[in-house]
Formats: C-alpha cells, sequence, structure tokens
C-alpha cells in the first residue's frame, strides 16, 4: 500500500481475522502452469536485459525441474489429491535442490524488484514483463529473514490435485507451495515498526491466543458489554433435539444420516413459522449446506421451508456481482412475498458472516447449525495444529487442539453478531446442536452473549420461549419506527474511542480487592501502551460503544492479562511496550459483574 508506518499508531479494524492475513501474507501458492508463462516471458526479455532478467528465467527454470522431478513421488491425501510436505532443515534443502539458498536470494530479490518496478512503470518504454509472482518473493523473504532464524515457521510444499472448474477429468493441477504457520513472522514487522497497534473488532472473543501468534503483547485487552439490554431485545437459546425428540448433532459422525438431516429440516421449518420476519441460517461449510439442501429438495423439505420463508443461498465463491444481485432478489422478494421475510442459507467464514447489515427486520432470528470447526482433512490445519504441538512450550502457543477450537468459535460468534446491528434492533440467536448443552463449548461464546443462553427441555419448550420473546419484544416497543430520528448521541460513529473514556468504569473500582495489581495502572493523556486489543463484542461500524459502554451503571469491562514472555526468535515485546522507566506494565484487570 506503500504507507509509511513507522512510528504511526495503527488501528486495524475487523481484526477478527488477523491471525488467518497474517499467516496468508507470509505464504504463497504457485502453480506450475503459472511458471510456464513466467518462464516463457522472462526467456523473451532476456535479450533487453540479461542483467535482470537472465537471473529470474533460470530461477523459473530450476523451479519447474524441481517440480517435475518430484510430481510423480507426491503421498495419496484423498481422491485425486497428493502431496508431500517439506519442514525446516528439509525445506531448506530442497529449495537449495532448486538453486534458492540464503547466500543467492538476495540477488534473485534484487532482480525481481527491478523487473517489478519496470513492470509497473506506465511510463517506461520497451518489453516488460505483463506479470510477476510478487507473493514468491515476498515469502521467500520472511524465510530467509533474520538469517534463516524462521525457516522453521515454514512448510514447503508440491501438490497434485484435480481442480473443480470445469477441466477435463484426469487433467492434473501442480502447485508448489509456501505456507507460513507462524502469523508473528509477519506481524512482528508491524508491530517493531510501528508506535502503537490497536486491533478491534466486534468479535475479537475468544482473546488469549492473539499475543502468542501475533508475537507481541498487548498492554490492554478489553472485553466490553453490547450497546443492547440482552435480556430483553437478545434471545439465545441451544435448541439439541428435533420436534421428534432425534439428537441433533451436526459433525462429521453424524451429519451423513438421512435421520439427521430429516430432522434438521423439520426444525428449521418448526423455527421459521414462529420467526416473524426474515431469518440467517449459518452452516459450517458449503459441503454441508450442499448436502442437506439437495436432500431436501428429494424429499420435498425444501418446498415446505420455502412456503414458510422464500430461500435464498450464498453463493460458493463467484464474485461480488452475483452475490450482491443475490441479495437484492432476496430482499424485494421477501418484501412482496407476504411471508415475513426471507430465509438465506449461509456459510460461517463466507461472505454474509463477515459484514453484511441485516439489521431490524431483514434478520430477526440467527440459526448456527452445529459448530464451525476447521476442515480437518485440510492440509494446513492438520500441519497448523502439528505446528502449535511442537512450538507450544518455546513459543508460548496454544496447543494444537485449542488453537482448532478458538478458530470455530470465533467463527461461530461473527455469525451470530449478524443479528443485532444497532442499539434498538433485536432477535434471536439459535445453536442447533446438543452440543452447545456443554459447558466446555459455551465457554468460547461472546462474553455479551455467554450468561444469557437458554437451555429447554424439549423442542416443543424452546419453541414457546421463543413464540414468547417475539410477542414481548414487540409489545415492549423495541421494533424502531421508521420516522424515528436517532439523536446525535445516539449515532454510532459520531465519538471517538479512547483509554481515557475508561475512566468512569475504572473509578468504580473501590479498593485493592477489586484489583490484582490496580497500582500499576496509570489512565492519563501520558499513558502509554503499545498495543490494545479491544473487543467491543458489537457492530464494527460503531466506534462509540467502548465509551458508552464505560458509562453503564454495573459495566462487564474486562481487562485480561496477556501471555507473558514470548519465544526469541521473531517474538519479542515491541519496544514502545515499556514504560518510560523501561519496565513493562502488565495488567489483570477486571470490572465488577
Amino acid at each position: 500500500m506503500e504507507v509509511d508506518i513507522i512510528g504511526a499508531i495503527l488501528v486495524l479494524d475487523e481484526a477478527h481475522n488477523i491471525e488467518d492475513i497474517a499467516r496468508d501474507a507470509g505464504s504463497v501458492d504457485v502453480e506450475e502452469d503459472v511458471l510456464q508463462k513466467l518462464q516463457t516471458e522472462l526467456q523473451e526479455l532476456c535479450s533487453v536485459d540479461p542483467m535482470i532478467y537472465q537471473p529470474l528465467y533460470e530461477l523459473a527454470q530450476d523451479l519447474l525441474s524441481w517440480i517435475e522431478g518430484r510430481k510423480n513421488k507426491l503421498e495419496k491425501r484423498e481422491f485425486q489429491h497428493y502431496c508431500t510436505c517439506w519442514a525446516g532443515d528439509k525445506a531448506l534443502r530442497e529449495l537449495q535442490e532448486a538453486n534458492i539458498s540464503q547466500q543467492c536470494f538476495p540477488i534473485l530479490l534484487d532482480c525481481a524488484k527491478q523487473a517489478i518496478k519496470a513492470a509497473t512503470d506506465t511510463e517506461a518504454e520497451g518489453s516488460h514483463l505483463s506479470g510477476m509472482s510478487v507473493g514468491l518473493f515476498s515469502s521467500l523473504t520472511y524465510f530467509f529473514s533474520r538469517n534463516g532464524c524462521h525457516v522453521p515457521d515454514f512448510q514447503l510444499a508440491l501438490r497434485r490435485y484435480v481442480k473443480r472448474d470445469g477441466k477435463k477429468a484426469g487433467d492434473w493441477t501442480y502447485t508448489l507451495s509456501l505456507w507460513c504457520l507462524n502469523p508473528a513472522v509477519v506481524f512482528k514487522d508491524i508491530a517493531d515498526l510501528s508506535l502503537s497497534v490497536i486491533l478491534t473488532s466486534g468479535t475479537l472473543s475468544p482473546m488469549n491466543s492473539f499475543s502468542s501468534e501475533l508475537g507481541v503483547q498487548f498492554g490492554t485487552c478489553l472485553e466490553a458489554p453490547h450497546v443492547v439490554d440482552v435480556e430483553s431485545q437478545v434471545c439465545v437459546s441451544v435448541i439439541s433435539t428435533s420436534p421428534d425428540n432425534y439428537p441433533l448433532n451436526a459433525s462429521y459422525k453424524t451429519a451423513d444420516c438421512y435421520t439427521f438431516q430429516d430432522a434438521l429440516g423439520k426444525s428449521l421449518e418448526e423455527i421459521c413459522k414462529i420467526v416473524p420476519a426474515g431469518a440467517l441460517v449459518f452452516f459450517p461449510s458449503y459441503k454441508m449446506m450442499e448436502k442437506l439442501s439437495n436432500r431436501w429438495r428429494e424429499t420435498g423439505q425444501w418446498s415446505r421451508l420455502n412456503s414458510r420463508k422464500p430461500l435464498f443461498v450464498e453463493p460458493r465463491g463467484g464474485n461480488q456481482e452475483d452475490f450482491d444481485s443475490i441479495l437484492k432478489d432476496g430482499n424485494q422478494l421477501a418484501e412482496n412475498s407476504g411471508k415475513g421475510g426471507a430465509a438465506f442459507l449461509a456459510v460461517c467464514r463466507g461472505k454474509v458472516s463477515e459484514g453484511i447489515d441485516f439489521s431490524d427486520d431483514y434478520a430477526r432470528v440467527v440459526i448456527v447449525v452445529g459448530i464451525p470447526f476447521p476442515n480437518i482433512n485440510d492440509i494446513q490445519v492438520g500441519l497448523k495444529k502439528k505446528y502449535n504441538d511442537t512450538h507450544k512450550t518455546s513459543k508460548n502457543l496454544l496447543g494444537g487442539n485449542e488453537w482448532y477450537c478458538q478458530q470455530a468459535f470465533r467463527a461461530l460468534n461473527q455469525a451470530v453478531g449478524r443479528c443485532i446491528r444497532h442499539k434498538f434492533d433485536y432477535g434471536s440467536i439459535i445453536l442447533l446442536d446438543e452440543r452447545y448443552k456443554e459447558e466446555r463449548n459455551r465457554v468460547y461464546i461472546s462474553k455479551w452473549l455467554r450468561k444469557s443462553i437458554q437451555q429447554f427441555n424439549n423442542f416443543d419448550m424452546s419453541l414457546e420461549g421463543l413464540r414468547s420473546f417475539f410477542r414481548n419484544a414487540k409489545e415492549k416497543g423495541h421494533t424502531r419506527n421508521k420516522s424515528q430520528k436517532l439523536s446525535k448521541s445516539d449515532q454510532f460513529g459520531e465519538k471517538t474511542v479512547s483509554l481515557t473514556k475508561c475512566e468512569a468504569a475504572f473509578s468504580k473500582l473501590k479498593s485493592q480487592d477489586d484489583f490484582e495489581v490496580q497500582a500499576s495502572i496509570q489512565i492519563n493523556d501520558e499513558l502509554e501502551i503499545s498495543q490494545e486489543i479491544i473487543d467491543q463484542e458489537c457492530d464494527s461500524h460503531t466506534s462509540s460503544r467502548c465509551s458508552e459502554a464505560s458509562s453503564h451503571e454495573d459495566p462487564e469491562i474486562t481487562l485480561v492479562e496477556e501471555t507473558p514472555g514470548m519465544g526469541e526468535c521473531g517474538a519479542a515485546s515491541s519496544p514502545g511496550l515499556f514504560s518510560k522507566d523501561g519496565n513493562y506494565s502488565s495488567t489483570m484487570m477486571q470490572g465488577p459483574y
């Protein structure tokens, strides 16, 4: 982006995905045919400027030769998918066999920079590259950085698979990958260059992975209450059985069972009879959503659901125009159908769950089917779990299984946030899976919802609770009158978030008993904090809510002590984390409940 961040204060909004973004920024996937096209272009350009293009041509040639020598020796992973991975020193040796070493890479990088500059200089005359794999050199730069200190944080991979994009059966795709498994490799550069980094999102929780995964300490962690009155404006319930008392469990062990699929369809139909407006239904994956949709079309359940609310399905892949078209059609049909809104079937981590505004009658209920764990068969997910287990002690990381759980519930918390979009909104959140009955799973759910989760003895009682909620919500006037104008103090985004705004909340803590280390806190204009995670637990566009939350009579504000001391390799705390006398001030602060 060519933004100078030296000494800057960086505010990263919607930061719930920052770990994934940082890992992706340090990773690259290059297909064999892309390398072949690059090689052809470079060969033609060698006559223009051999000093720049000859080394790059030889690099492309060496990588293609390396792929050719290994493409028939790959390990079978699943149907039409083969892969072999190399970690640490083995990855280093494999790259050396492709003539990419710690010693020669700086020369290749310099040539690549000149080639990219020539290609992007619109005023330059003559021939130049039409495209360059910038990601390859970016990933290799991180791989070789700090004298090879980060080599153990990467996996080199070669895959052979069949694409699902219309290619003829048997047309293999070969992809060379360099995967970064440690987001701290990328994020530490940002933390070191900037004065301060603030991560903020409505759904940062679970929060305790950020310090270890990003390799920096966060001096302040704030998990604030919601702007709405959760008790009267939100109905959160776990539904664990169907109308026929069949257990609802969407885990991979039972999701293929027709009895479960039929029971789930019947449950959704009964819920849709009660919900007075739009419904969002989130599934753990596109694969499960498609499987259930196909079954319901075969049995007639799809027609019965569609008769209650017009059904729309989030497209898999596709462009933004296709997605916007479906949203527009859905809104129009819902308004004209007379059926009390439409039902949108979507996927956790998809476009619908990541920031689309479904306020008021567009979504009076959010239903989450199952727990959105990442695909356990995904190669990178398996490698990341293994990496965390291996480096759990040396880098203060969460164990592989704990990391895996946190990824699932962060996606869940993001999805359920689609329901409540402003302080006058109201709606129901339904967790449709018996596993939510277990405390070990509910503990990961956002704090603003956790204490309000209801469990009923059977499906009929769940429906009665839902019916009662919508009846009471309407009577209490939470429905926002369209002619009502919000006062300036209620217009979200009018205020800025400031740590000094929290003084009102902190002043309520009367004694040493309220703090474990109260004396180490100073909240004033001179407070120097290098990294802050602010979990507003609310709309990403409502920057005023932190300050509003601090004025509540009984603020549910928790400041959590983060993971101390990272490993020495790229995980040390940023200098800005220390106070003026050079001492780091780590604090645990718990507001009254």
